[in-house]
C-alpha cells in the first residue's frame, strides 16, 4: 500500500498511479515477504483461526491510518494519486485472498485467471525465514514512506 501510494505519487495523475500501484505489487510480491499464511500447515485451511484476521485488519488498518496521514498533509493534487496508487498496491489482494468471498471469485473464469497469475509471482517466506521477510518489508516501506515525504 505504501509503496503503491509513493509510486502512484510519482506518476502525477490517478489513473497512472492506480496501473503502476498494481504493477508494485506483482514485482514486490517477487520479492521475499511475510503474509499471515505462512503460519498455517494448509493456506487452504476452510477455516483461519481469528488471530490471522486480526493480523491482516492490523496490517491494513496500519497501512490505510499512514495513506490518510500522509493525504491530510498533501496539497489537493496529490491526494487522489496517493489513494489510487494504494488502492492499486492492494486490489490484487482484494479481489483474490479477502476470504469473505475469494473462493467463489476463484470459481470465476477471471478469477481463476488473475489467482493463477497472482500465485504464480508471490514469493513468501516460510515461517522459520520470517525475519527475512518483515526485513524486506520494513525496507520497501521505508523506502516508499521516504519517497512521499520528500514529494508530498
Amino acid at each position: 500500500m505504501i509503496a503503491g501510494s509513493a509510486l502512484g505519487v510519482a506518476t502525477g495523475n490517478p489513473i497512472g498511479a492506480f496501473l503502476v500501484g498494481t504493477a508494485s505489487h506483482i514485482v514486490l510480491d517477487q520479492i521475499p515477504h511475510t503474509d499471515p499464511g505462512i503460519f498455517l500447515k494448509n493456506n487452504e485451511l476452510k477455516v483461519w483461526p481469528k488471530w490471522i484476521y486480526y493480523f491482516a485488519y492490523l496490517d491494513i488498518l496500519a497501512g490505510v491510518t499512514v495513506v490518510l496521514i500522509l493525504a491530510s498533509q498533501t496539497n489537493s493534487s496529490n491526494w487522489l494519486n496517493l489513494f489510487a496508487g494504494a488502492f492499486g498496491g492492494i486490489f490484487l489482494d482484494l479481489l483474490d485472498n479477502v476470504p469473505y468471498w475469494s473462493k467463489k471469485f476463484r470459481k470465476t473464469i477471471i478469477g481463476q485467471s488473475i489467482h493463477a497469475f497472482h500465485d504464480k509471482f508471490h514469493f513468501t517466506v516460510d515461517s522459520q525465514h520470517l525475519i527475512w521477510g518483515i526485513l524486506t518489508q520494513i525496507i520497501v516501506v521505508i523506502g516508499g514512506l521516504w519517497y512521499l515525504l520528500q514529494n508530498l
